[in-house]
């Protein structure tokens, strides 16, 4: 049997913890459906349903992608998610989503990406995180400019962005717990 290690991460204004079946519910099927909260996501022209999210969901099960539901605190409800996939040659990838309005641009939010950022670097020895954006997406480019992800590409309608570990300067604390789930 192999085992899976995650992470829980928080502070006093945001809890992260793994995704699980018991945050799959209709509240978060509708916050993906919501037109103001997925306009920037790859999946905002697809309707998504119980099936489509588990489906997209299974990739989280490898050993190098992970996926959280942002919480305001360890009793609160999902506000959002975070992900981060682990690539070859010491990089990786970040997403993530804030799909209760209220909480857009919250402390929540930043801290939220922060401390996903920060765990994967220290974690899992990265070089370098991606980033891609909408170009509308102006909150969430700032905030990768913000945490000093470069610029390196522009296309039609995204911004491609690359933060480097030697640029990463960790201004978050956090505690965290391993918690271990069968693959």
């Amino acid at each position: 049997m192999k085992l899976k290690k995650d992470y829980i991460l928080f502070n006093k204004n945001v809890y992260l913890e793994p995704f699980r079946k018991k945050h799959l519910t209709k509240k978060y099927i509708k916050m993906l459906n919501d037109k103001k909260v997925n306009q920037y996501l790859r999946v905002r022209h697809q309707f998504q349903n119980l099936s489509t999210v588990k489906k997209y969901l299974k990739q989280f099960r490898s050993k190098n992608k992970f996926f959280w539901a942002i919480k305001k605190n360890k009793k609160a409800s999902i506000i959002g998610t975070g992900a981060i996939r682990i690539r070859r040659n010491s990089r990786g990838g970040v997403g993530y989503m804030i799909g209760v309005n209220k909480y857009l641009g919250s402390k929540q939010s930043s801290e939220g990406f922060k401390m996903m950022i920060d765990h994967v670097f220290k974690e899992y020895e990265l070089k370098t995180i991606n980033g891609i954006n909408v170009k509308k997406n102006i909150s969430a480019n700032f905030n990768l400019i913000n945490n000093n992800f470069k610029l390196t590409k522009t296309t039609k309608h995204s911004f491609k962005f690359v933060l480097y570990k030697k640029d990463w300067k960790q201004n978050i604390s956090y505690e965290k717990s391993a918690v271990y789930s069968v693959l």
